[in-house]
Order: C-alpha cells, then sequence, then structure tokens
C-alpha cells in the first residue's frame, strides 16, 4: 500500500514539474512580447526623429541657397548630417536586435508547442491512473486513515487534471488557432440545462439555486454552445463553491437588439451571496495564477486559471467578462455576448407549421404590399396570408420594374429578397431609399451574419426565412404596424392543433408510453442536451423508434427515423431540430393526456 502511494506521489511532482516548465515557457513567451513592443517603439520613434531632422536640414538649405551659404551654416548641416547618419546605424541595431528577439520568441512558441502536443497524453494517461485507482483504493480501504490518504491522492489528481486542461486550453487561446463552431440553441432549454445539472450540487450546500430567462430573448439563438457552456459552468461552480449560505442565482437578460442585422447582445450574470471580492483584487483575479497570499479572501485566494482563459475566450467571441463585487455582500460575474444571430424560423420548422392567424386585425385597411422576389413559392404564401385583409399587393420578380412602380406609387411594405436587395453594393437598396420610405422585409434561404447592409439604404424592418413561416410573417407584421393585437393570441389556436394531433390515437397506449419516455427516455434526452455526444444520441434516438412502435405512436416512430437519418449523415443542424421537436411532441402528449 506505501509503495503504491510514493508512486503515486512520485508521478505527481513529475506532473507538477511539466506544469512548471510549461508557465516557465509561457513566462518566457511573455517576456519576449514585451521587449519586442518596447524595441518596435524605440525603432518608431528614432524613425520619427529622423525624418523631423531630414525637413530641418532640407528647409535649411534652402534658406542657404536663397541667401548665401556660411562657413557657420555649412557646419550646422554638416553637423546634421552626421546626426541622421548616427541615427540611421541606431535604427539598423534596432531592426537586427528586434529580428532575433522575434526568432527567440517564434523558436520558443514552437518549442511549447511541441512540448504540449507531445507530453499531452503522457501525462493525462498516469495521471487517469492515480485518479482511477484512488477510486478504488476509496472503496476497498477500510482504515479509517488510509482512506483519508486514498481521497487526499483523488483530490490533489482531479485538481492537477482540470490544471492541465486549463493550461492546454489557455496554450490553444493563446496560439491564435482557436476556432468556434456555432449553431443553433433553444435559448430557455439550454439554460435550463445548465442550471439543473447544478441544482443537486448547490442543494447539498444548502443553498438555492434559481434560473431567470428573459422573457424577450429570442427562442433560438447561434451561438458556440460548448464554449459558452464551459464558461457558464465556471461561473456557477465557482458561486456555489465561495457561497456558504443564502443563494446563487443566474439572470440571462437582453441587452439591445439589432433588427437591422438580426442580432441581440445579452448577458448572464451569475449572482451570489458569498463574501465577495475587495475592489483592489478585482482586476487580478482575471489575471494567470494571480493570487495574495496576505489576502484574507478564500475566493481570491483559490482562482487558478478558469478565469483568466475564460475570460480570453469570451473576448474571442467579441464579449467579455466583467465583476461586480462588494465584500460581504456578494459578488456577480457577467458574461456578456454581443452581436449573437437570431435563429428565423422557416415553415419547415415543426413549431411553425399548421399554425392559422389572423392578419385581417393587424392590417389597416388600404395598405399597398409590394413584393420583390423571383420565388413565387414566397409570393403565394404572402398573398395567402393577407387574404381576407383590405391589402393591396403589386408583385414584381425583379428590382426594375419595382423601382418604376415605386416611383408612381406609394407602399406601406415591401417584401424583398435579400440577394437583391444587398447586390452591387446595395444599389438596389440604395436607389429605393431616394424614392420610397416604405420599410424592407427581407426575404431569404441563409443567416444575415456577414451581410452588410448600406447605412443611406432603406430601413429594415425585419427577415424572414425561406420557406415563409405564416406565425414568423405575422410577428414581423404585427411590430411593423406596431398593433395594439396581442401576440399572444396565436397561441390558443396553436394549443387546439396540438390537442388534435393525438384525439383519435388510443389513451391508454398514450399514457404508457409517456410514463416510460418520462422514465427511460428523459435521462439520455437531458445527457444528449448536455453532452451533444452522438453516441448517446443514437442510443437515444433507437430507445424512442423501438418505444414508439411498441405502443404504436407514428408520430414518434417517424421523428426517431428522421433523427437516425441525421446521426447518420452527422447533421448537426438537423440533430438539433429533430431533438428539439421531441421536447415540443412530448410537452402536446402531456397536455393530451391532462386535458382529455
Amino acid at each position: 500500500m506505501l509503495v503504491e502511494m510514493d508512486i503515486t506521489f512520485l508521478i505527481g511532482i513529475f506532473v507538477v514539474f511539466i506544469v512548471g516548465i510549461i508557465l516557465t515557457a509561457m513566462l518566457v513567451k511573455k517576456s519576449n512580447k514585451d521587449t519586442i513592443e518596447l524595441l518596435e517603439k524605440e525603432v518608431q520613434d528614432a524613425q520619427e526623429k529622423k525624418e523631423k531632422l531630414i525637413d530641418e536640414i532640407e528647409l535649411l538649405e534652402s534658406k542657404l541657397f536663397e541667401y548665401g551659404s556660411t562657413t557657420k551654416s555649412k557646419s550646422f548641416v554638416a553637423e546634421q548630417i552626421k546626426k541622421i547618419d548616427d541615427l540611421e546605424y541606431e535604427i539598423e541595431s534596432y531592426k537586427n536586435l528586434l529580428q532575433d528577439i522575434k526568432k527567440i520568441a517564434q523558436d520558443a512558441n514552437y518549442v511549447k508547442k511541441e512540448f504540449l502536443s507531445n507530453i499531452r497524453h503522457e501525462i493525462r494517461t498516469p495521471l487517469n491512473s492515480i485518479l482511477v485507482f484512488a477510486d478504488m483504493l476509496k472503496n476497498e480501504v477500510k482504515d479509517h486513515k488510509q482512506l483519508t490518504y486514498a481521497q487526499n491522492i483523488a483530490n490533489s489528481g482531479q485538481k492537477l487534471l482540470a490544471l492541465m486542461n486549463s493550461i492546454i486550453e489557455l496554450s490553444k487561446v493563446e496560439g491564435k488557432n482557436f476556432q468556434f463552431q456555432e449553431r443553433a440553441i433553444d435559448t430557455a432549454l439550454f439554460f435550463e440545462n445548465i442550471a439543473q445539472h447544478y441544482t443537486n450540487k448547490a442543494t447539498q450546500k444548502g443553498l438555492k439555486l434559481s434560473l431567470q430567462v428573459d422573457q424577450d430573448l429570442p427562442k433560438s439563438l447561434m451561438v458556440d454552445s460548448d464554449k459558452v457552456k464551459q464558461i457558464v459552468e465556471n461561473l456557477v461552480e465557482n458561486a456555489i463553491k465561495f457561497t456558504k449560505d443564502g443563494s446563487v442565482n443566474i439572470y440571462v437578460k437582453l441587452q439591445s437588439t439589432n433588427v437591422v442585422n438580426n442580432t441581440v447582445n445579452f448577458a448572464i450574470e451569475v449572482k451570489d451571496t458569498g463574501s465577495g471580492i475587495p475592489i483592489k483584487d478585482q482586476k487580478a483575479i482575471f489575471e494567470i495564477f494571480e493570487k495574495r497570499e496576505d489576502s484574507s479572501n478564500e475566493e481570491f485566494q483559490s482562482v487558478g486559471l478558469g478565469l483568466s482563459v475564460h475570460r480570453k475566450i469570451a473576448r474571442l467571441m467579441g464579449g467579455d467578462i466583467k465583476l461586480t463585487s462588494m465584500p460581504n455582500q456578494g459578488s456577480t460575474f457577467t458574461l456578456e455576448l454581443y452581436n449573437v444571430e437570431i435563429v428565423l424560423k422557416s415553415h419547415e420548422d415543426e413549431n411553425a407549421q399548421n399554425q392559422e392567424v389572423d392578419f385581417s386585425k393587424i392590417i389597416p385597411n388600404g395598405a399597398n404590399v409590394l413584393i420583390i422576389d423571383e420565388d413565387q413559392k414566397s409570393k403565394e404564401i404572402i398573398e395567402e396570408s393577407f387574404d381576407g385583409t383590405k391589402a393591396h399587393i403589386e408583385y414584381f420578380d425583379n428590382p426594375r420594374d419595382a423601382i418604376e412602380k415605386l416611383r408612381s406609387s406609394r407602399f406601406d411594405m415591401v417584401f424583398i429578397d435579400l440577394e437583391l436587395l444587398t447586390m452591387d453594393e446595395n444599389a438596389v437598396s440604395k436607389v429605393i431609399a431616394k424614392i420610397s420610405t416604405a420599410p424592407a422585409i427581407t426575404l431569404t434561404q441563409r443567416t444575415l451574419k456577414d451581410v452588410k447592409f448600406a447605412a443611406n439604404g432603406m430601413k429594415i424592418a425585419g427577415h424572414l426565412k425561406k420557406p415563409l413561416s405564416k406565425i414568423e410573417l405575422f410577428k414581423v407584421v404585427l411590430r411593423l404596424f406596431n398593433s395594439s393585437y396581442d401576440e399572444q393570441q396565436v397561441q390558443p389556436q396553436q394549443q387546439v392543433q396540438q390537442k388534435d394531433r393525438f384525439s383519435n390515437m388510443d389513451d391508454a397506449k398514450l399514457e404508457m408510453f409517456a410514463s416510460y419516455a418520462q422514465k427511460h427516455l428523459m435521462p439520455l434526452y437531458n445527457q444528449v442536451m448536455q453532452t451533444n455526444d452522438l453516441e448517446v444520441t443514437k442510443k437515444f434516438a433507437s430507445s424512442l423508434e423501438m418505444l414508439a412502435k411498441k405502443f404504436e405512436i407514428v408520430l414518434f416512430t417517424d421523428l426517431s427515423q428522421k433523427l437516425l437519418e441525421k446521426i447518420e449523415l452527422f447533421d448537426v443542424d438537423g440533430i438539433a431540430k429533430y431533438m428539439k421537436s421531441y421536447k415540443y411532441f412530448l410537452h402536446e402528449l402531456q397536455n393530451h393526456l391532462k386535458n382529455k
């Protein structure tokens, strides 16, 4: 037993030694970076001084030529020329030194990358063995003293593993090869899953964990879900760790909406009732391994790489992490994300199908509507939606004819294909803006992330994704006319459709399916939403298919088969869509059983 512990201890020392080497490499890199910046500034100063002297000499030479030269003037000019020669030599020396320092820095960075790449698995493998054997010892050892040793080994191993992961993550961030993979998330469900994951941990400490998601926040957003989840989980975990009593509250707040670019700025606040952090220590808490041994604040002393790495990641995503805190009043860490794209829903979205709304209540009598699009299907959907209203609709499949019509007629809104609007550097948008004040609603099949709208172009009132969804069309028109009609009036008709979906099925089988789904499928569903693991997703889809066939529920059988197809194709967006549909259909089923 003691021999095993000695070996484990030596491996632990080895890991600490390796970590020390990595940190030293990082510090050398930072030192070299500071030196390079200083030298570059000196070169720039010398260049400016040289240019100033040349200007003075040129001025003197012109005066000498004008008034005639003197010995004294010639001597002064010669002196200035010598200064320029000296500066040129000095600049050349700085440049050579700068190149040498850059070469050293590049070599050090290359060595660090190679070192990390080569030892990554070599460190993790023995470290994982330490953790596995420590867990085995905890289960087998009966002696209290030896059990304490095993627990200490396990705890230390976990800390070293977390440290190793953070260093590798930091190396990726600093290497500027960090890549982001944005995907659509169900905003409320995404944060509910995170809160649910930490509920038990908070309860065990006697803390109350709560989540509040702003109702005005779009239902679906494009984010790097893995990175955002990683940051928020770190903030929540720290809040629970350093709060002795009280609560940890998560607030997801909408800050602003950019209708033109179809983006939002929003923030995730993690607020605790812990001991708080003194103002003098708040800047240092984001520095790498920065801590004050004389600080009495446990939270400040215990923070390692997590916050530093995550702030760097947040800033690379175009966001930031901020802190507000007062001693004895708790802390609030805020992850702010800027210019996050809103996911536009189309008719293909399961939740947007079969919904009927009454446009006659929101469109003023005599409203003039212009459609500019080559796609006949979009025109038909808009005309069908406005059927029953007293709106007058004009349709053109090209901008040229539409512009001629705009010159002679007034329109209240213009539906226009995004590609037509923005082609030739927004030429169409600029021309229409000069002859009409009608707001534009773009029709598109792609995202708007990289689209640039002209500042002097048409006023953008909203965007719709093809094939058009009537419910999304309704919402855009509703906002455009600023009607007092309540958008929530759409929901009762939607609920009728939900109830009808299961009305002709065997309620006994539906109840048994719902019971099995809650007990056996929901744990798998939650695991899929938390990990996005394809193997777990496949297991969930196969289990759903088997269960749906057993109770003869065609809706879920079809859904499971479509999900399995998307898994085979590695279609991440398709998988997310059908996982969301499952939760939506299950909710419909539960409502049906509740109201039967």
